[in-house]
């Protein structure tokens, strides 16, 4: 237990920023804690399997979405995307190519969410002009959100591959028809067939939106930033 002297940096009602130093400890032994030091490094995410824990596509999943939300993460788009499409212990190869498919399309969707902002100014005039317009259109309270989407769209290239990468990836999924609900037998919905009906219809439904996002890719400006996703 240490004891010593706060000594108090900023008085109250003060305007602060983050990470500005409030106060001060001083200590009759200093060696008594733990010290802190800033730290000054660059930070990344990592996208190797031994440096993340739990299910290794669903840490891809989320390290992709943050990638697409414009944060930098350690390796190419290639190889998070590939991550992302790990087959599962456990899991048989329907059940597999189910979660796939989940993830595809909520990463394609992450990515549209921000480009539907900027790809109609795009395409009738200039990046600047385009992120002054999406500036213009957020008012005060929303300011912070427009702040994310312009750091999501500032790195569009990696963005764009990521989800060419992705989509890439989906096209080496078995070809996808449409199934037939399990049959019941006498009115009864065992637990198997109750999962397995769920599982099917939540399917569907990502193929089917999947195929939406993919169209409305289509259909962004032929610019060199979405040129990967065309």
């Amino acid at each position: 237990r240490a004891t010593g002297k706060l000594k108090q940096l900023k008085g109250a009602n003060s305007i602060v920023q983050a990470g500005e130093l409030l106060g001060s400890l001083e200590l009759q032994d200093p060696s008594s804690v733990q010290q802190l030091i800033a730290f000054k490094g660059h930070f990344v995410l990592p996208t190797k399997a031994s440096e993340s824990s739990g299910s290794l596509s669903f840490c891809a999943q989320k390290k992709a979405m943050l990638a697409l939300e414009g944060y930098e993460v350690l390796g190419s788009a290639q190889e998070l995307a590939q991550a992302v499409f790990q087959k599962e212990e456990g899991l048989s190869e329907e059940e597999n190519v189910s979660e796939q498919v989940q993830a595809a399309t909520q990463l394609v969707e992450c990515y549209l969410q921000v480009e539907r902002s900027f790809a109609p100014l795009l395409s009738s005039g200039s990046e600047d002009l385009a992120v002054a317009a999406v500036l213009d259109e957020a008012g005060s309270g929303a300011a912070n959100a427009q702040l994310k989407t312009l750091r999501a769209h500032g790195r569009l290239k990696f963005r764009s591959d990521l989800v060419a990468a992705v989509l890439e990836h989906v096209k080496l999924l078995p070809a996808h028809e449409p199934r037939e609900m399990p049959s019941v037998t006498e009115g009864f919905l065992n637990r198997e067939v109750s999962q397995k009906t769920l599982r099917l219809i939540r399917e569907e439904g990502h193929w089917k939106r999947l195929g939406e996002l993919v169209a409305e890719l289509s259909e962004l400006p032929n610019i060199a930033g979405y040129s990967p996703v065309l």
